[in-house]
């Protein structure tokens, strides 16, 4: 019995660079062909962490994510995802203080956030548009564990007219359908694509 509790354990824990191995060629790969920056992101020591910022060369590169660099959890795509995915004493936690505005349309009210957050956790992904710079949405979504917690976010942004779709953010399909590989390549069960 202890074996198989300790295999289920170790399962459920995943190191960095096993995370990037795996994602880094999905997230290349969408780069490449939607000509755009991807960024693979961890809550991490009570903040969104950057692991990775992939872009193709023909492509638009977003630089304000550097590689081990934190945003602020109410701009950005992934860091209001990965806030979204914590427990409520966390997501207390990281809203007490001041939220940071970088433009207009930032999320600076902690009761309207945590309003957000919920969506976010119901939809299950995050399309942020203009609130880190005018004219660059991100779009995120997460890597789910067996127990359907987060476990990274695979994340893409670009120029804000060319993600808007009529629905929902164009690419979304591709970047769950990713976000799924990765999962299964980490040993996690495969989710059905919406």
């Amino acid at each position: 019995g202890l074996g198989r509790r300790i295999r289920a354990l170790a399962s459920s824990v995943v190191d960095h660079i096993d995370l990037r191995s795996i994602a880094v060629p999905h997230l290349l790969r969408l780069a490449a062909e939607l000509h755009a920056t991807t960024f693979l992101s961890v809550y991490h020591n009570h903040s969104a962490l950057c692991l990775e910022r992939l872009h193709d060369m023909t492509g638009m590169a977003v630089h304000w994510w550097p590689i081990g660099g934190t945003l602020p959890f109410n701009i950005g795509g992934a860091p209001k995802l990965l806030l979204a995915c914590q427990s409520d004493e966390e997501i207390d936690r990281a809203l007490d203080g001041q939220l940071e505005r970088r433009t207009a349309r930032a999320i600076v009210d902690p009761d309207r956030l945590r309003k957000h957050l919920s969506e976010i956790r119901q939809r299950g992904w995050e399309f942020a548009v203009d609130d880190v710079v005018i004219g660059v949405a991100a779009l995120a979504v997460p890597v789910l564990d067996d127990e359907g917690r987060v476990v990274c976010a695979l994340s893409m942004a670009g120029l804000t007219p060319q993600l808007v779709g009529k629905t929902q953010p164009v690419h979304l399909r591709r970047l769950l359908a990713a976000a799924s590989s990765v999962a299964t390549e980490l040993g996690f069960r495969r989710r059905q694509v919406p």
